[in-house]
């Protein structure tokens, strides 16, 4: 299984090339060592009386925290601890701390990294912007969980910072396409739009050049080195006929789609500010015209 930073993408004029999250973040997770997760375990549960619930990751990594915050967040978790507090009360359970905690089991989406992710935006834990495209990968991969559990607040909450991230992204090193990628796996529409209308451009150079809003050519990484399956150098990284196969593979169908026919509604392709404005307003017209399309043949 490749390692993230193969898969995700690598600081600003290194390569990128993206696959699943769940082969992302499971190989990231792997690669810490037993020392990291101990050292959270121990930070996690110094708050003392204040965290009065546990959550206990899939991969049995508790993390405790003020039960007003996970119930003011979720109405999932809320449901789920109350049923689990009367059940606890009409059968005289003598463990009063299973009450008090919630043991999570899906291996895909309520993985130690999620987990504490979710914990940071619930608990109003400053975000940490991103310093690489790897970095995004982390952040979004709570994504599936908050849907799960309705974490509404907690999603505004990481798509205000994303949208924040993408405005000064080429400061923080990460690449236009990452934060499409987000927006798509996340279906955040302004996101997406946002980026293909941003003034900052992103192009593919020769393999193994590094620069300023570069990515590696068509060498993204050891297992697709080849033009054929590599972004077209010289070519912007948002181009869909020019970007590396496994980027192209990562965005959902109807985002494909839409950002083919917008590109083409400039004669020649986009080289300028305007013609980028021109693509991102088209964009969003066919994504909401496709969506009603969707929807029809329900």
């Amino acid at each position: 299984m490749p390692h993230l930073n193969r898969c995700f993408g690598l600081r600003k004029g290194e390569s990128t090339a993206l696959s699943s999250l769940k082969a992302v973040i499971d190989q990231d997770a792997r690669d810490r060592s037993g020392a990291v997760k101990s050292s959270v375990r121990d930070e996690e549960t110094e708050e003392g009386d204040e965290c009065n619930f546990v959550l206990i990751s899939s991969d049995g990594v508790p993390f405790k925290i003020q039960r007003y915050h996970l119930m003011s967040h979720s109405p999932v978790f809320r449901d789920m601890m109350t049923i689990s507090s009367e059940m606890g009360s009409k059968g005289g359970s003598k463990d009063k701390s299973k009450n008090n905690e919630i043991q999570l089991c899906d291996e895909d989406t309520e993985t130690f990294e999620v987990v504490s992710m979710f914990c940071k935006l619930i608990s109003g834990e400053p975000l940490k912007h991103p310093e690489e495209d790897t970095d995004l990968a982390n952040l979004i991969c709570v994504h599936p969980f908050l849907v799960k559990y309705e974490a509404g607040q907690a999603m505004e909450r990481l798509k205000l910072n994303l949208h924040k991230w993408a405005q000064g992204h080429p400061d923080i090193g990460i690449s236009s396409s990452a934060f499409f990628f987000s927006g798509s796996f996340m279906d955040d529409l302004d996101l997406m739009v946002s980026v293909l209308k941003g003034e900052d451009r992103w192009y593919y150079t020769q393999p193994g050049q590094k620069g300023d809003n570069t990515k590696g050519g068509y060498d993204l990484d050891e297992f697709l080195s080849s033009p054929e399956c590599g972004g077209v150098v010289g070519t912007d990284v948002l181009n869909i006929g020019s970007m590396h196969y496994k980027i192209f593979c990562s965005i959902k169908d109807k985002y494909k789609f839409a950002l083919l026919r917008s590109l083409n509604s400039v004669e020649g392709g986009p080289s300028s500010k305007k013609d980028w404005e021109i693509v991102g307003d088209k964009f969003r017209e066919i994504v909401v015209e496709v969506e009603k399309y969707d929807g029809l043949g329900r």
